[in-house]
C-alpha cells in the first residue's frame, strides 16, 4: 500500500491488494520460469509445446473462474491457485528430464525460500511498529529498509561459507 500511495497516489490504492496477490504469483514464476529454456536446450520442444498447451487451458479456465466472481481480486487470486497447482508438475517434468530429483531442486530453493520469509517477517513486524499517521514515503523507506536489513543478515547466516570462499579469492588476486 505505501508503494502504490507514494508513487501513485490515492486513487490508486485499490490495486494494492491484487498487487500483493500477484507477487507470490511471481515468487513462484521465479522457480518455474526457466522451463521453457531447459527444455529447448534438451532438445524437448514437442514436451515444451503439450506443456504449454495443458497450462495454458488451466490457466485460462482459472481465469474463467476469476472473472465469474466479477473482482480483480478474484482474478488475482484464481490466477495464484493455477499457478499453485502447475507448480509441481513444471518442475517435476523438469526433473525428470534433467535426471534430478525434485526434491534436489526444491534442496537449491531453500536458502531463497528462507530470505524471502525473513524479509516477509521482518517487513511484517516492521509494519505493525511504524505508526500510521507517517507518510506513506516515509513508511516505504523504512519497510524497504527493514526487507534489506533482513536479506542481508538471513544471508550472512545462510552463506557464510560461500562468502569467506569469495573473500580468499579476492585476496588472492
Amino acid at each position: 500500500k505505501p508503494l502504490i500511495l507514494t508513487f501513485w497516489g490515492v486513487k490508486w490504492v485499490g490495486v494494492a491488494r491484487p498487487f500483493e496477490i500477484l507477487c507470490l504469483v511471481g515468487v513462484m514464476q521465479i522457480v518455474t520460469n526457466p522451463t521453457g529454456w531447459i527444455l529447448t536446450i534438451l532438445n524437448q520442444g514437442q514436451m515444451l509445446w503439450r506443456w504449454g498447451i495443458a497450462s495454458s487451458i488451466i490457466i485460462i479456465s482459472g481465469f474463467l473462474v476469476g472473472v465469474y466472481f466479477r473482482t480483480v481480486e478474484a482474478v488475482c487470486w484464481s490466477y495464484l491457485i493455477t499457478n499453485l497447482l502447475l507448480f509441481i508438475p513444471c518442475n517435476l517434468m523438469v526433473c525428470r528430464k534433467l535426471e534430478m530429483r525434485l526434491t534436489e531442486l526444491f534442496k537449491q530453493t531453500v536458502p531463497g525460500l528462507v530470505v524471502a520469509i525473513s524479509i516477509g517477517m521482518a517487513v511484517g513486524i516492521t509494519k505493525g511498529v511504524v505508526p500510521s499517521q507517517i507518510k506513506p514515503a516515509l513508511e516505504l523507506v523504512i519497510l524497504v529498509t527493514s526487507g534489506l536489513l533482513s536479506s542481508l543478515l538471513t544471508g550472512l547466516l545462510l552463506f557464510r561459507k560461500d562468502l569467506k570462499e569469495i573473500f580468499k579469492l579476492f585476496r588472492r588476486s
